[in-house]
């Protein structure tokens, strides 16, 4: 797509909004793309970085013109435009919705809150769109009569229907950025984790035979989870088929079978075997194959003989189909449990070239990447005791890839896989010095070596480039914990690796550091590490609840860790207070926990406060209270992104413009300069703490001060009797286990920090040859390293467990000369540097 080449020209402008209906005539912003508008409700140019708002168009224009290229449809109505381009309307109330609009006629509208991550990530140089821009614009290009095809009433109700509609709204939230290779943002989820929330389910129908047709596929509401609704399974039908019939080329085709006559039209709503006939029809046409197997095995759904006829003389008898994976062609069979750690795949699909993963997840790779191979069979090493594993085996046929997916219970037991043999020191040593010479008489003309604190990963070590000599002594290694080193082969031009395992024990006759700004007050007192990873936290009295990173809420065990609560509805924020747990799902909607089940408050939010009230943050950015039966009108109009709730009526926000307001009963009042991410109140001491956009912990001191203590976080809660709680920007948990008030104040802070500073290298500086080292942090502490330009960009990101030494290695194309900052986030620390760049 041919992008704005210059930062953009907006135009100020009056402008009637079209989508949201509540919203009527304002004085508004156009931002004018190649392909669509902009329009900013309430604000002047100079209100955004043009520069940014640049970024962004390019990033809709290019969302756009993918939609009109997998439906065809490039000549709709449009239901609002401005200046002959459809609209994007961004207003500050869309009517109480998180998206609006209309099937068959361009346009589409949002809040200022949602849009406002799109423009922050523009801002850092991503290219990432949020959900609700992919799911409305789905709705303009599905037309009303594509519900003619297949479309069917759910529950034996016939006014209910129209679930393809939205199985297609969400799918397309996958299938645009999986082509456009954009981020995806969704309330914390990566684009992988939403996807996986869709596809899990459809597979897990797929993997449970008791489901069919008439039990799951004609309910509004899946018989297994009744939290998730129908079109999940239709997304995840969607998703999956793009995935395995042909991609882009296969949704596209799928568009242009619903817009034509070729499949006709069913009969009615309760035609069920004509609505069945016609999905197996539509998506046969469009991969240009029978995948009568797959409807018929796979999904246990009746196709009828007349359908398979036409399906069959349509196509030729071209092609095959092997559905989901044809389970007969690889050995071990799919199912089957494996009890050893080392497994050797054979199959018999056809193929010039093959490519295997294998991961815990389907499509994953953290356990092999194989690169491509041109035999039939390959042994698979380390894999795990327990769990589920995935194999995906891709197969090239005349230039084509396409793949099939696999799944496996691993029950290994003690059952012990014998080290690979062929290098020294063998694996499974413990080694005792941070400097080994590693040799090894494995066949290759070259070799490659990785050494990290994961498998695969160079967080230690990339040798940078091929050699031929069979040894290579590393440096650098850690004192203690694990060490992957992965070995990479050439043999006539084709690469493959074997990963090895180690246990680093070093003694220098010291700790290396300690725990540098544990223990401020008493002997006792430090920040601990938590075991579980989450995305929001709520605490009150003794008891915390977290929500986790697979979306489901767990509570505090006692034990340094967590216990899964429910896993019936998937969250993005919670707190708990005095009426008990409350929390925000991922489609928004406000709930309590209450007798072991969510109940919905009839509220739709983004955070979520508990005191002895409960306030909301809603889609519209505007504070709300509830009544008991419905919530408040808005607390004045300025704009927030999270709420921490006082008993006296008063909650404290973080606004849209990142600044603390507090609500003084008539207005907002701004509480100093500094920016935050996230703010907490223990209401029973009056004790205020943030963390502020450098992931430190502040206190609040009044008249608009505030005070740094020690720890780090981005997102943050606070107990009653004044424990604090953090989860870190690499998603880890962390408690104080004194009261807040033993935490050291600004001055004894500066004074570790520079204690820890000068303890700590950064060389060479200026950094030459892209490789940067930290000399001297913390050990085996999990640390978040990112650097900045000077714009506030991040443009380098690592997470790694803390060594003697840590490298980094800098692409150069990303780092022209010039001055950056570098911050290294642990739990209790936060160091932040000048780095420049030669």
């Amino acid at each position: 797509m041919a992008g704005n080449v210059k930062a953009a020209t907006p135009e100020q402008t009056t402008f009637t909004f079209k989508v949201p209906s509540c919203v009527g005539t304002k004085s508004a912003t156009a931002w004018i793309g190649n392909r669509v508008v902009v329009m900013i409700e309430g604000e002047t140019p100079s209100s955004r970085s043009a520069t940014t708002m640049n970024r962004v168009l390019n990033i809709l224009d290019a969302m756009d013109a993918k939609f009109v290229e997998f439906s065809g449809l490039s000549n709709l109505p449009k239901q609002s435009s401005y200046r002959g381009l459809p609209v994007i309307e961004i207003v500050v109330d869309n009517c109480g919705y998180g998206g609006l609009a209309y099937h068959g006629t361009r346009g589409m509208s949002t809040g200022k809150v949602l849009f406002d991550e799109v423009y922050n990530a523009a801002n850092s140089g991503r290219n990432a769109i949020h959900q609700v821009f992919l799911y409305e614009t789905a709705r303009n290009f599905y037309l009303s009569r594509f519900n003619n095809k297949f479309d069917w009433v759910m529950n034996d109700n016939s006014s209910n229907w129209g679930w393809w509609t939205v199985g297609f709204n969400n799918a397309q939230a996958v299938m645009i950025p999986t082509s456009l290779n954009y981020e995806l943002l969704y309330y914390g989820q990566s684009l992988a984790q939403f996807r996986e929330g869709m596809v899990s389910k459809f597979e897990y129908y797929l993997n449970n035979t008791q489901y069919n047709f008439d039990n799951t596929w004609r309910k509004d509401r899946l018989p297994w989870r009744q939290q998730s609704s129908v079109n999940d399974l239709m997304t995840g039908m969607i998703i999956y088929s793009y995935e395995n019939f042909g991609g882009d080329a296969w949704i596209k085709q799928v568009y242009r079978y619903l817009e034509s006559n070729v499949v006709s039209d069913r009969s009615s709503r309760t035609s069920y075997q004509e609505c069945r006939d016609n999905v197996y029809k539509i998506w046969s046409l469009s991969a240009d194959r029978d995948l009568v197997n797959f409807f018929e095995r796979d999904m246990r759904w009746v196709i009828s003989s007349s359908a398979k006829s036409w399906v069959s003389n349509r196509l030729g008898n071209n092609g095959g189909d092997n559905g989901g994976g044809d389970k007969e062609g690889i050995s071990p069979k799919s199912g089957t449990v494996l009890q050893t750690s080392q497994v050797n795949f054979t199959w018999d699909y056809d193929g010039d070239y093959h490519w295997m993963y294998v991961g815990t997840t389907a499509g994953g790779t953290e356990i092999l990447n194989s690169q491509q191979i041109s035999t039939k069979s390959l042994t698979v090493s380390n894999l795990p005791k327990s769990g589920t594993i995935y194999v995906r085996l891709w197969s090239q046929n005349s230039g084509n890839w396409a793949y099939q997916d696999f799944t496996y219970t691993m029950n290994v037991g003690d059952v012990v896989v014998p080290p690979i043999d062929g290098i020294l020191p063998r694996e499974g040593t413990v080694l005792t010095s941070n400097s080994v010479e590693f040799k090894w008489d494995i066949e290759g003309d070259a070799h490659w070596l990785y050494v990290g604190t994961s498998a695969g990963s160079t967080d230690i070590l990339n040798s940078g480039g091929e050699f031929t000599a069979k040894q290579y002594t590393v440096s650098n290694l850690p004192n203690s914990g694990s060490i992957y080193v992965r070995l990479w082969n050439k043999v006539n031009n084709n690469w493959a690796y074997n990963d090895y395992t180690y246990t680093m024990s070093v003694d220098n006759g010291g700790d290396n550091g300690g725990d540098n700004g544990g223990d401020n007050g008493g002997g006792t007192c430090r920040w601990v590490l938590q075991s579980g990873n989450a995305l929001d936290i709520g605490a009150f009295q003794d008891i915390t609840y977290v929500v986790g990173t697979d979306n489901y809420l767990y509570q505090s065990n006692g034990s340094n860790g967590f216990t899964l609560v429910d896993n019936t509805m998937e969250l993005k924020r919670v707190d708990v207070g005095q009426s008990g747990v409350w929390a925000v799902s991922t489609d928004n909607r406000i709930y309590q926990y209450v007798n072991n089940a969510w109940v919905y408050r009839k509220g739709i939010g983004v955070d979520i406060a508990v005191s002895n009230n409960v306030y909301t943050i809603g889609s519209d950015g505007k504070v709300y209270k509830y009544l008991g039966d419905g919530w408040s009108l808005a607390y004045g109009t300025t704009l927030g992104t999270d709420i921490a709730a006082t008993d006296d009526d008063r909650p404290w926000i973080r606004g849209t413009d990142g600044y603390v307001y507090q609500w003084l009963g008539n207005r907002w009042d701004k509480k100093g300069t500094l920016k935050i991410k996230d703010i907490a109140i223990n209401a029973a001491k009056d004790e205020f703490v943030v963390v502020d956009e450098n992931n430190s912990i502040q206190k609040y001191i009044g008249s608009g001060s505030y005070e740094v203590i020690s720890g780090a976080g981005s997102r943050i809660s606070i107990t009653s009797d004044s424990k604090l709680w953090t989860v870190t920007s690499a998603n880890k948990i962390t408690n104080y286990t004194c009261d807040m008030s033993n935490l050291s104040s600004s001055a004894r802070v500066r004074e570790t920090e520079e204690t820890l500073f000068d303890k700590v290298t950064f060389y060479p500086n200026p950094v030459n040859n892209g490789i940067l080292n930290i000399k001297g942090l913390p050990l085996n502490k999990d640390a978040a390293i990112s650097i900045s330009n000077l714009q506030g960009q991040v443009i380098y990101n690592k997470n790694t467990t803390t060594s003697e030494i840590v490298s980094l290695y800098l692409n150069e194309n990303s780092f022209p000369q010039g001055i950056y900052i570098l911050k290294v986030e642990m739990v209790e620390d936060v160091i932040t540097t000048k780095l420049k760049v030669n």
